[in-house]
């Protein structure tokens, strides 16, 4: 296939993404046909169905789309350095001015589970997941900040939040569109958040649980005398998202425990670039690398540094001696971090031979995250 034909293939299949939009804007999910489509576009059915093989694949097109226009808008909010209340209201104020713009994406939001496939279900709940997982990391950024109460459940408060952008486009959606989204939210904004400003007071919401409710947090468990929390991790975040679990406060909670120099791996289903910013904006070294259909893997090191070496393209036995090279140049508490192509088993008896400690973990696509640290 030659460039011009790849980059024409490329555009008729946005081109029909768009249409997919804008015939969802007039027509319910049920309604849209493919026949209704490829008419629209002035092509043939089985023209269409050259670029997408099914109607759920195209639909999942559309929503990957959707979810990256989204992406774009709350990493711009992230990386604008703004306090976390304004960057709530400038991310109510986007979305909604989004959902405006392109109307077919809430019909297909608020469309019935049954009118779509699994994954097309699933990364429905990836673009949901999302907000109300940036919602509730803003929230946290808030307390810390001291301009929201810090006795407010951060999830319950995301909820709330993306909730009231929810209930504002279905009134919206079945009512005249008269009156602009953005200039029906500031009102509610302020409302929302005289429930969840800080308070003078110290007012607690201890009293105002029902009985039965979620406890609060107790204190993290001690380690037993002499143990040693590993510095790396992975968390698959996948199958919590495939169950409409927002997995951002089990990465925090995984980040919060390991050392500096340390590294969280994760695994999901798609690029998570507002996490990608946020977690950027707090000092840590991001990567992020496609990994298969629907894999992203993600490397966060704990604190910016060290880089890590990637020594997968390397032929053996070059990377065990990279390796060892560079963990023998170490200075005393002096970390080094390398990716290798599999676990190293021939590795291992080398750096125990040197006193070295080290820490191995292994990726779902077989690679291995490799750190070594020289005693004091």
């Amino acid at each position: 296939m030659t460039l011009t034909s790849r980059i024409s293939t490329t555009q008729r299949r946005d081109e029909i993404v768009a249409a997919t939009l804008h015939l969802l804007a007039r027509r319910s999910l049920d309604a849209l046909t493919t026949r209704e489509l490829a008419a629209e576009l002035g092509l043939s059915q089985p023209a269409l169905f050259k670029h997408f093989r099914s109607r759920d694949a195209l639909l999942l097109a559309v929503v990957d789309h959707a979810r990256a226009a989204l992406e774009a808008v709350a990493v711009a909010i992230v990386e604008g350095g703004h306090p976390a209340v304004a960057q709530l209201a400038a991310l109510g104020r986007a979305l909604l001015v989004h959902a405006e713009r392109e109307p077919g994406l809430p019909r297909l939001l608020f469309a019935s589970t049954t009118q779509t496939g699994g994954e097309v279900r699933e990364a429905l709940r990836h673009v949901v997941a999302m907000q109300a997982a940036l919602a509730a990391e803003l929230v946290r950024e808030g307390q810390r900040q001291g301009d929201l109460d810090g006795a407010v459940d951060p999830e319950s408060a995301a909820t709330l939040f993306v909730g009231m952008l929810q209930g504002l486009i279905l009134r919206w959606e079945i009512g005249d569109h008269r009156e602009g989204l953005a200039a029906r939210f500031d009102p509610l904004f302020a409302l929302w958040l005289r429930g969840v400003a800080a308070s003078r007071d110290e007012v607690t919401l201890t009293d105002l649980r029902p009985a039965g409710g979620r406890p609060e947090p107790g204190p993290r468990e001690a380690a037993p005398p002499g143990a040693r929390t590993s510095p790396l991790r992975v968390v698959d975040v996948r199958p919590m998202i495939a169950r409409g679990v927002d997995p951002l406060a089990t990465i925090l909670e995984a980040l919060d425990v390991l050392p500096p120099s340390g590294v969280l791996v994760i695994e999901a289903p798609f690029r998570p670039s507002p996490l990608l910013s946020l977690l950027a904006q707090r000092g840590h070294l991001v990567t992020v690398e496609a990994a298969g259909d629907r894999h992203w893997v993600v490397e966060v090191v704990v604190g910016g540094a060290p880089a890590i070496d990637d020594l997968r393209d390397l032929e053996p036995p070059l990377p065990l001696e990279r390796v060892l090279a560079a963990s023998a140049a170490l200075r005393p508490g002096a970390i080094y971090l390398a990716r290798l192509p599999r676990f190293p088993r021939m590795l291992l008896p080398h750096l125990r031979e040197r006193g070295l400690r080290f820490d191995i973990v292994t990726r779902s696509d077989g690679a291995a995250l490799v750190r070594v640290e020289k005693g004091t």
